[in-house]
């Protein structure tokens, strides 16, 4: 497989792939002033267009006399396993078609999370953190399968090692090509890193213009869209002179709306209630009836007429309820005015002064006899009769020994003793330094021998 033209062939300082191909140098931007090239790979990095769109189109028509067979792209250091939609995915889908290959992203994962090795110092340290972080699916694949690895940029070569390594595991006989957009400029990588992972560099600076082989302009040109000739519209039909009329539709009879009557109001002497309410004025006269029957009546009209013929008024019930509230509001005037008035002294002695000569007048209450005072266990105390002896927490061989021994002669407190129905007595006592065991009621000779059994 010849190179490329317009590649940098850079295979002598990454032998980890059989070949290794980038298209310009990258600087970053805490190691020196960045150009724009620079820039516009960090653009593509973070999905902006058009430098994204324009790396794809230059990366995908350098990269296109290469032959592969799968194309496969590492993985950031968030990123377990490739989504399809970052613009290293849009550049493999694009190479894939250029170069007639497929495109696999998920015979390439992540089996660990792996920190960010961006400033993490040398080959080394980035060696550590990616060991054994990357498998690689090989099934269906042919052993000498042409495997093209794709990346951003490339510094150390730790990553690319990493995943070549993965790769080699699975397929020994692959040919493993890498191709990056750019590769971080070697000079730099000396210089900030401190150790040469390269092929010795010349004893030159390095160059002032990290991409002269490269238009800084073209990154940032819009994509213009293509142009297409428009389609051909057959012409319109001639518009006749005179148009046809159209036809007359038929028309719609009108609905039938139906009237209704309005409804008839209920006659006024009908109405509830009007025996029981009269206006202030005179009652108007009921107008006899036009016909020949005489009125029904009743008491309380007949009552009514009378009084009216009779020329007596009657009272409206607002007459009584005005003098209702009248009476009312005199009684709570006369009510009021009797509170405010002053109450006349009265010769009796407060709550207070009558309860104080009762109470001074009780007596106190006998006082509780004294309390005889309490007499305590006489204090028992022994020697140890034995060289030497182990406390016990219980009394029983089948307690935890305690730390501390008691010697022949030493002076013990007797607290308990215990004399148990099978097996020697024990007894419970106290050193001068206040531990407290049991032992055996033999070892203790007790100032008082009484109540312990040998």
């Amino acid at each position: 497989m010849d190179q490329p033209s317009g590649l940098i062939n850079a295979s002598a300082d990454f032998p980890e792939v059989d070949r290794l191909f980038h298209v310009a140098y990258f600087v970053p931007v805490n190691w020196g002033e960045q150009d724009r090239v620079s820039r516009s790979i960090i653009d593509f990095q973070h999905n902006r267009d058009p430098q994204k769109e324009q790396w794809v189109r230059l990366a995908e028509t350098l990269a296109g006399p290469l032959r592969c067979d799968t194309v496969v792209r590492a993985l950031s250091s968030k990123e377990s396993t490739s989504n399809g939609k970052t613009p290293l995915d849009i550049l493999c889908h694009r190479l894939a078609q250029r170069t007639g290959a497929q495109f696999a992203p998920e015979r390439l994962w992540k089996v660990r999370r792996a920190g960010p090795v961006k400033n993490s110092g040398g080959r080394k340290n980035r060696l550590k953190i990616l060991h054994l972080a990357y498998e690689f699916d090989a099934s269906g694949l042919d052993p000498n399968a042409r495997i093209l690895l794709v990346d951003d940029i490339v510094t150390t070569g730790a990553t690319l090692k990493t995943i070549a390594g993965a790769i080699r595991q699975e397929l020994p006989d692959a040919t493993i090509t890498a191709l990056t957009l750019a590769r971080t400029d070697p000079h730099l990588v000396q210089m900030h890193l401190g150790e040469s992972v390269f092929a010795p560099l010349e004893e030159t600076a390095a160059p002032a213009v990290p991409n002269p082989h490269l238009d800084e302009q073209y990154f940032y040109r819009s994509v213009a869209p293509p142009t297409t000739e428009p389609r051909s519209r057959p012409a319109p039909p001639p518009i006749p002179a005179v148009l046809p009329q159209p036809a007359e539709r038929p028309t719609k009879a009108p609905p039938v709306r139906v009237s209704f009557p309005p409804p008839v109001p209920p006659p006024v002497d009908k109405v509830f209630g009007e025996e029981d309410f009269t206006p202030l004025t005179a009652t108007p006269t009921r107008p006899e009836p036009a016909s020949s029957v005489p009125p029904i009546q009743t008491p309380v009209r007949e009552n009514k007429q009378k009084a009216v013929q009779s020329g007596e008024t009657t009272i409206n019930p607002l007459v009584y309820a005005i003098g209702a509230a009248a009476v009312i509001f005199v009684v709570f005037f006369l009510i009021t005015l009797n509170s405010n008035e002053p109450r006349p002294q009265s010769n009796i002695p407060p709550a207070e002064e009558q309860a104080t000569p009762v109470a001074t007048q009780r007596e106190a209450p006998p006082a509780p006899p004294p309390r005889a005072p309490r007499k305590l266990p006489p204090v028992r105390h022994g020697t140890v009769t034995v060289p030497l002896i182990g406390l016990r927490s219980g009394p029983s061989l089948d307690s935890t020994a305690l730390p501390g021994v008691v010697l022949e002669g030493e002076r013990v407190t007797i607290l308990k003793t215990e004399n148990p129905e099978t097996g020697p007595a024990w007894i419970q006592i106290r050193k001068e330094d206040g531990s407290v065991g049991w032992v055996f009621s033999g070892v203790i000779a007790p100032d008082s021998a009484s109540g312990i059994s040998r």
